[in-house]
């Protein structure tokens, strides 16, 4: 494994400039390369507890069920990270996964997991603190660099997307 993110880039642009095609394997080895370690640090329900920070942080939004959780398992390389379930809403908090904390080689940054919107099993006014949450999150987070906002392919962007994706604009 490249000892540094550096590495890792310079791997893929040697492949690139040896006219190389890079299959799913090396890319996999490549991305896992670039997370040395990753743990649960917090899990919030209000902006008072979300973790006091000056680390960046990349949320993934989207409605119940998107895959969200499957997406942060594949991308810190652990099957059970981030808790799934086939019945939608099993995520009902802010959960703040540091990664790379325990290397000064690698940038450390949270990935941060949260309760999607839509038809989760939830009463509706917990989905509504949860939606608010969110609100008050994106706006005011300034910690927050990066919204990865993912929308079921099967359905295109819903009204509830639609509505998200502008306030993440704004």
């Amino acid at each position: 494994k490249a000892q540094d993110l550096e590495g890792v880039f310079a791997v893929i642009d040697a492949i690139r400039r040896m006219g190389l095609e890079a299959n799913h394997e090396t890319i996999e080895f490549l991305a896992n390369s670039a997370v040395r370690s990753v743990k649960l640090i917090r899990k919030a329900t209000t902006m008072g507890t979300l973790p006091k920070t000056t680390v960046p942080e990349i949320v993934f939004i989207g409605r119940s069920n998107v895959g969200k959780s499957s997406l942060v398992n594949m991308l810190v390389n652990r099957r059970t990270l981030a808790p799934m379930s086939s019945m939608p809403g099993r995520t009902r908090t802010f959960n703040f996964y540091i990664v790379n904390r325990e290397t000064s080689l690698l940038p450390s940054f949270y990935i941060v997991d949260v309760p999607g919107y839509g038809y989760a099993e939830a009463k509706a006014e917990i989905k509504e603190q949860w939606r608010n949450l969110l609100d008050s999150y994106i706006q005011k987070r300034d910690t927050l660099q990066v919204v990865f906002h993912l929308i079921d392919s099967r359905h295109g962007p819903v009204g509830e997307d639609e509505t998200l994706m502008r306030a993440v604009r704004s």
